[in-house]
């Protein structure tokens, strides 16, 4: 297993209140995603250390054909890119590491060359080679949260995408974000370099202006799926 470095560094503080994310009581589906992720330049999956970004690439599984087109043959990729780190605290067992307030996440569509996980990210391929199509939806996650269990090491990614940018753009709805959420685990097949592989999806929901506090129960929830 991956020796993660997030003690370290983080805050042993459990009264720690957990992020607030938008409100979503009627979410649909949008698409799902599974690939790995990485920290860089320090790797290993350091989340606390400064200046240090955590990256995510991988496949697009399935969509929602309602809102996003697709074109037999072509591939479809994605690409997470963090902010610096904003916070890092520990509550109970968990580690939280907060990256705002702009992580940006894009998905593309490529006709082209196919994509390349390689070894040691960044490399010759990641993310070169899943970013190397259009862009189709590119937007903003400023609430982008890395959620890790500090007794089994896998995590979990959650956050409201904003999407503003895109070919495809235009065929979501209006007045909507996108929940993110994946999991990450230290399964076997990991390529060396990276810290988990990655599955989650992604759900519209209307905007609001509520939020509602993420509970230590939802939490626990998403590890135990």
């Amino acid at each position: 297993m991956k020796l993660l470095t997030v003690c370290t560094v983080m805050l042993a503080a459990l009264a720690v209140a957990m992020p607030a994310f938008a409100t979503c009581t009627t979410p649909e589906f949008l698409l799902d995603l599974n690939g790995f992720d990485y920290t860089f330049p320090v790797p290993g999956g350091d989340f606390a250390a400064p200046n240090n970004y955590y990256e995510a690439v991988g496949e697009i599984v399935a969509v929602n054909p309602l809102y996003i087109t697709t074109t037999g043959g072509n591939e479809y990729t994605f690409y997470v890119l963090s902010d610096f780190l904003a916070t890092a605290d520990t509550v109970f067992n968990f580690g939280i590491f907060s990256y705002q307030p702009n992580s940006f996440v894009g998905i593309y569509e490529d006709a082209g060359t196919a994509f390349d996980y390689g070894t040691s990210p960044q490399n010759a391929t990641t993310p070169g080679s899943f970013v190397d199509g259009t862009l189709i939806l590119g937007g903003i996650m400023p609430d982008m949260v890395v959620t890790v269990d500090l007794n089994t090491l896998n995590g979990s990614i959650q956050g409201s995408v904003v999407w503003s940018s895109g070919s495809q753009l235009g065929n979501l709805p209006a007045n909507t974000s996108t929940q993110f959420s994946v999991i990450g685990t230290d399964a076997f097949g990991v390529p060396a370099g990276y810290v988990w592989d990655i599955d989650g999806e992604a759900n519209l929901c209307p905007l609001t202006t509520g939020t509602e506090e993420t509970t230590w129960g939802d939490i626990k929830k998403l590890f135990n799926e």
